[in-house]
Order: C-alpha cells, then structure tokens, then sequence
C-alpha cells in the first residue's frame, strides 16, 4: 500500500512539474482554469452532500457512492441553476460566484465530514494504470478547445449567451433548442475566464462516472479492472479532455442506472424510495443534457415494471408501483424546465423530435428539423434491420466511419474490446443473478440505439456499465479455465487494451495535441493550425466594437470570434445566400447585409465543403454579386484561409 502511494504521489508530482514547466508564460490562466473547474465541482459537491443528508439519504452500507452520488447531483443542480440565471437574464460572473458560493455554503460542513472510506481503496497495478492516465488525461484538458462541435455550439453557444447575459433562442443555431446542461457547466466556466474549465468539468464527469462503476463493482471481483476497462475505451478517453456533453451524460446515465439497481436490493422502505427517486433525478438530468438519454428513461422504467410484477404479493407489488411512479414524476419534473423553454421558442418540447406532429403550424421549424435528420441519415443502416444486426460486428471493426464520421469521428474508436467482450458479458449475467438486470438494460439500450442506428458516439454512455460485465466475465474466464487460457485471455486482454491506448495517441497526435503538449505549439500557433479563421478571428477581437454584429460566412463554427455571431448553418436556408440571389450588384448585396451586420467573416474552403448540403446554394448571379462584394474593398484583414471584411 505504501509503495504503491509512494509510486502515484511520485509520477502525479513528475506530471505536475512538467505542466507547470510546459506552460510557462500561460500558467496564471492555467491555474485559474484548474481552480474555476475544481471551485465548480467542489461547490457542486458540497450542495449534492448537502442535498442528500436534507432528504434523509443513507450510505451506511454503500459508502462508495456517497461521493458519486452527491457530486453527481451537485453538478446537475449547478447545470439547472445556471439555466435559471440565464433565464432571468443574470449572465453575469458575480450572480455566478454567488449562486455557486452558496451551493459551496450550503455543503461547508459536510464536506469537512468526508472519510476515507468514501473513496475507492484500490492498490497495486489498477490503481497506478488508472491514475496514469488520469494524469495524462487531465494535461490534455489544457489544450485549446478546436473539436468541431465544441466550436459549432457546446462552447460557441455559453459565449453567446455570456455576450447577450441570458440564454435564448439563436435562429440560425437549431442546437440552441436541445436541452442544453452540459453547456451550461461549460458556461460556468466561461464566464468565470476559461474555456479550459470546461474541459476539466468534462474530466471531472468522466472520472465520477468511474467512481460510479468502481462503487457498484466493489461487491463483485474486480472493481479496478471494470474501471480500467472503461478508462481506456478510446472514445471515452478522447471526449473526457473536450467540451463534448458525452462525458456528462455518460455520468447521469450511470448514475441513473445504478441508483435504480440499489433499489432493487434496498430493504428499508424509505430509502429504496430515495434511491429511485435519484434514478428519476439523474434520468431528467441526461435527458436535460441530451435527447438520446431519454432511452436510458424508458429501459430503467421498463426494468422497474419488470421489478414490480416478478413478485405476486399484491400489497408489495403496490408500492413498488409506487416508487416507479416517483421515479416517472422525478425524470420528467428535471426535465421541465427544457421543455418548457422549448415549448416557448418552438411549441415542441422535445425539437426537432416529433416534428410532424408537434410543429405541424410551423412550416419553417418542420424543413429545419427535416433538413437535420437527414444530414444524420448518411450513418447507419443502408439495409433491412435483420441483415444489418447480423453484420453489426463486421462492420463495427471494418467500417467503423459508417457509425459516426466527419464531426462524429470521435466516437468510432474504441469498440473493439466492448463488442469482443460481449460473450464475457454473457458469461457475468449468467453467472450471476444480480448482473442481469445491467445485462438487460445494455441490451436495451443498444437495441434502441441499433434501431435508430445514427452514431457511435451516442453509445459511448453505457460504456462503464458494459465494463463491469465484461471485468466481472473475465474473472470468472480466468477461473474457470486452466493455464492457457487464463495466458490466452490476458495476452487478449493487453493487445485489446494497447491498442486502445494506441489509436488515442494518434488521434491526439493528429489533433497536433502532443504537439502542443510537448512545446512544439504555442497556442497562437495551435488554433492556427486547427482553426482556419483563426487569425481573423484575432483581427476582429482586435478591431471591432463590444457590440459589433459579426456573419459568419461559410462557417458553422463561431467561438474565438468574441462578438455576437450568427454562423452559417446546414439546416434551413441562410439569409446572406438569400441577400446574394436577390440583390443586383454587389453594393445592394453589401447594403442588405449592413442592415444586420458589421463584419463578415468569410471562410472559403470550409464554404466549398459545405456546398453539399444545399443550403449554401448560391445562384450564377448571386455567386458574382458575393464574390464582387469582397473584391470591391472593405476587406480588413486577409489570409489565404479566411477573409475578415467591413460593411459598415
């Protein structure tokens, strides 16, 4: 025990060292980021301890999941009070402070009463592998934010709602209408000054959602092994570092999962009603972050019925009906406050879903949400459902990138090991009567997934789960079998692990991450590099008014332009094409757009790509009168990737 917290201190103080060493003249806003992102989860914390003592919860036998837990619940109260400031239009850093300062006051006496038995008491190799790439992940959160989404609205949307000081509809961003929680704890980190704490936050989640696993795992055998398993799954590494809402959903859908588990086996009437009712709370609180949780929503009240009639005693039959009841009216009361902001901007709760029926009055909502379904429709499935599900296991390992290319590239990496181990997963529920219920909600979830068949990426929740199965089959394997086996499962085991870690090296290479890591960028240099407006967007921050109106033409991606944005979009037609087809010279066309803008900036190359969407859909005339427009002056800055131009 004591060699192995001798070899962690040791290798996190190295880690330590070398970040302090690599970031130089940029280790003030580096440890500012650290202290925003840890003052969020800290105060998150603090109110979720505080939350679950109020309402009478017990840990006595389960001491692993009080941190989880009350974490878990902390960062999701954070997200729905950030909403409500935005809400009431104080977007501000001081009513942030408050609102956080008094989460953090709430909690300040729990907090002092954590004990060690909170926390995983791991030793030997899972505990260093584990905290090996924990340090290595955590550097990596310090690498400028470039992944497309991030820069398209996960972050690009909080910067919008920090410059107008309250959240609300952006027309021209149909993301602006999904619910939205993990951008809110993004924004909490944006308007404290950091776009890395965002990163860190999404660190943080990933590293609960372990916690999670580990708390479940320590009953069966090899809790370490489950969280490794998970750690190094590719796609959960690569969205830990980002500002991707993946990791935040991952953590209230393992959350959800859990807690509905412990009710099954909790005896005392009142707290199997507390634990169910937090299933309900973190189910609305993934579904408040992304729509697809709502599948995690419907397989746990499924399991529940399933609960109530495998026992024929009608009185207990009766009150676990009950509890399911608090469960339904706690995911959908979490959930509201996404609805009715929905509601209010489209009449449709859950936009773009159910377009047909819940936006039949809105002719230009239904083309919208039609027009982004159908850019989802080049993943997937491409024949009838029986012969697909057949052929999933060859396709997932031979072509991968029909599950997620382009911005979803992130999420096709990875799977080899959790489709490999699905026989151990077979192994674990059969073995054990307790593991069948996970076993029944991953089949769930992944038939509901298969049957949407859209993205990897939008599987990457029910990866920790996935990875106590597949731990818990591997130990009983490696019992059962004789001594080539056990050789052959772990030679199995190490080549499936190291080539995870692998393709998460090359990706972060090919993100030029190490590049920057290791001093070879700067980060002037690195968002060049990566972001192809980069340097206007710089000329801009350097030129234009605080109130300046910027387009941004060609582009879906509009964070680092600190001003207010309208980006082009993919989803309904967009208003400078319609300036261009209409006017009658490039003067006219100038004129039309000063009227709504100051600035425009231009990205040509990313412009071309997006042709193929239709929307960029220029005619012969419209095309001459936007490429006159920029040669006829008014360019204020210029390279040969982007193009930053005044109308005004």
């Amino acid at each position: 025990m004591k060699k192995t917290a001798v070899v962690l201190t040791a290798f996190w103080l190295f880690a330590a060292c070398y970040a302090w060493q690599r970031i130089g003249g940029g280790g003030f806003f580096a440890l500012w980021s650290l202290a925003t992102a840890a003052f969020i989860a800290v105060s998150s914390l603090s109110f979720g301890m505080w939350a679950l003592e109020r309402f009478g919860m017990d840990f006595g036998d389960r001491p692993l999941h009080h941190i989880p837990a009350a974490l878990t619940l902390g960062l999701g109260a954070a997200a729905l009070g950030v909403f409500a400031l935005g809400v009431l239009r104080l977007f501000y850093p001081a009513a942030l402070t408050l609102l956080l300062g008094g989460f953090l006051w709430l909690g300040r006496h729990r907090l002092a009463g954590i004990r060690r038995s909170d926390f995983p008491r791991e030793t030997g190799w899972p505990a260093f592998a584990c905290a090996a790439l924990a340090a290595v992940s955590l550097l990596l959160c310090f690498v400028p934010p470039q992944q497309y989404d991030s820069l398209v609205y996960h972050l690009a949307l909080p910067q919008l709602y920090a410059l107008r000081h309250a959240v609300g509809p952006v027309p021209e961003n149909i993301f602006s209408h999904f619910p939205q929680n993990g951008e809110m704890l993004f924004s909490a980190g944006l308007l404290l000054g950091s776009d890395i704490a965002g990163q860190l936050l999404s660190w943080f989640c990933a590293a609960a959602a372990c916690l999670w696993i580990y708390a479940y795992a320590a009953r069966f055998r090899a809790p370490g092994l489950a969280v490794i398993l998970a750690a190094t799954h590719t796609a959960f590494l690569l969205f830990g570092t980002t500002t991707y809402v993946e990791p935040v959903v991952c953590l209230f859908t393992t959350a959800a999962v859990i807690a509905l588990l412990e009710w099954r086996v909790t005896v005392q009437d009142g707290q199997a009603r507390l634990w169910l009712a937090l299933a309900g709370i973190y189910c609305g609180l993934g579904l408040g972050t992304k729509y697809y949780a709502g599948i995690t929503a419907a397989a746990l009240f499924f399991i529940g019925i399933q609960h109530c009639y495998g026992i024929s005693r009608f009185s207990e039959r009766k009150k676990r009906m009950q509890h399911l009841l608090i469960f339904a009216a706690a995911c959908l009361a979490v959930f509201l406050p996404w609805a009715a902001k929905n509601i209010h901007e489209t009449g449709n709760p859950f936009y773009p879903f159910f377009y047909r029926l819940l936006n039949s009055g809105s002719p230009a909502e239904i083309a919208e949400a039609k027009s982004y379904f159908a850019m989802l429709s080049e993943y997937g499935r491409h024949s009838w459902f029986l012969s697909d599900l057949l052929s999933f296991p060859v396709s997932v390992f031979s072509h991968p990138g029909r599950f997620g290319g382009g911005m979803d590239a992130l999420g096709i990496t990875g799977w080899d090991l959790f489709f490999a181990g699905t026989p151990l997963m077979v192994i674990a529920a059969a073995r054990n009567r307790e593991l069948r219920w996970p076993g029944a909600y991953l089949l769930l979830h992944f038939m509901a997934w298969f049957i949407t068949a859209k993205v990897l990426r939008f599987l990457v929740v029910i990866v920790p789960l996935g990875s106590v199965l597949i731990a818990e089959g591997y130990m009983l394997a490696r019992e059962e079998g004789g001594r080539l086996a056990r050789a052959a499962l772990a030679a199995g085991l190490a080549v499936f692990i190291a080539g995870r870690l692998v393709s998460w090296a090359y990706i972060t290479d090919a993100q030029r991450g190490w590049n920057y890591l290791f001093g070879l960028q700067g980060r002037g240099d690195y968002l060049a590099a990566t972001v192809p407006y980069y340097h206007c967007a710089g000329a801009l921050n350097d030129t234009a008014a605080p109130d300046a109106r910027v387009l941004v033409a060609g582009d879906q991606r509009s964070y680092y332009l600190r001003r207010d944005s309208a980006a082009t979009s993919l989803t309904h037609p967009n208003r400078f094409v319609a300036a261009a087809n209409s006017a009658k010279s490039p003067e006219e066309l100038a004129g039309l757009l000063a009227k709504e803008f100051d600035y425009i900036v231009y990205v040509p190359a990313e412009e071309r790509r997006l042709r193929f969407y239709g929307t960029l859909n220029f005619t012969d005339a419209g095309r001459k009168n936007w490429d006159g427009m920029f040669s006829g002056g008014g360019v204020v800055f210029k390279t040969d990737r982007c193009e930053l131009y005044r109308l005004k």
